[in-house]
């Protein structure tokens, strides 16, 4: 899962695109997130390229075609049409929905991989100690020494499991 202050500070940034309004900001940031994690790129990144598709939806789909974002020719002429009205929601709509088709679940699926929970544990270790404050952190040390103690014993153990069979393998 991604850090709480990483998606605040991205929110942040997002809150600068003043053509997103309050109804389209969390499918923004949705869609930012999801599109960060598929391509592996961070946070910042992918809000900044959403925040400029959707606060000027004609360049932006074009600026989404260079990172790989392939709206059809009928979603363009669609953006151009409801521009041309002034309907900015509409085509926003339209970014958002192929958004949604590209990468939509993507953050969530790879939060629940080995990696994923690999890394919420070190966004919720990271806070838990923020949170604990200097005193009560220098305390959290010798768990944390422990723990690294343990995952490198269990490195170790399947390592040495592992020799045996690429020996056999190799004969």
């Amino acid at each position: 899962g991604a850090d709480d202050e990483v998606i605040a500070r991205g929110e942040a940034v997002l809150l600068t695109f003043t053509r997103i309004s309050k109804d389209v900001f969390p499918a923004a940031t949705e869609a930012a997130l999801n599109m960060s994690a598929a391509m592996g790129t961070d946070l910042q990144s992918s809000i900044i390229q959403v925040g400029k598709a959707l606060n000027d939806p004609i360049q932006g789909a074009s600026a989404l075609r260079r990172v790989g974002v392939q709206l059809t020719d009928q979603q363009e002429v669609q953006i151009q049409k409801f521009m041309a009205v002034n309907d900015i929601a509409s085509a926003q709509k339209i970014i958002l929905n192929e958004l949604a088709v590209e990468f939509g679940g993507v953050a969530e699926a790879m939060g629940n991989t080995t990696v994923g929970a690999a890394n919420k544990l070190q966004v919720a270790w990271g806070n838990l100690l923020e949170i604990s404050g200097e005193r009560t952190a220098e305390q959290w040390k010798g768990v944390n020494e422990v723990l690294t103690d343990q995952i490198n014993l269990q490195i170790r153990a399947q390592e040495i499991r592992r020799v045996p069979r690429l020996q056999l393998r190799g004969r």
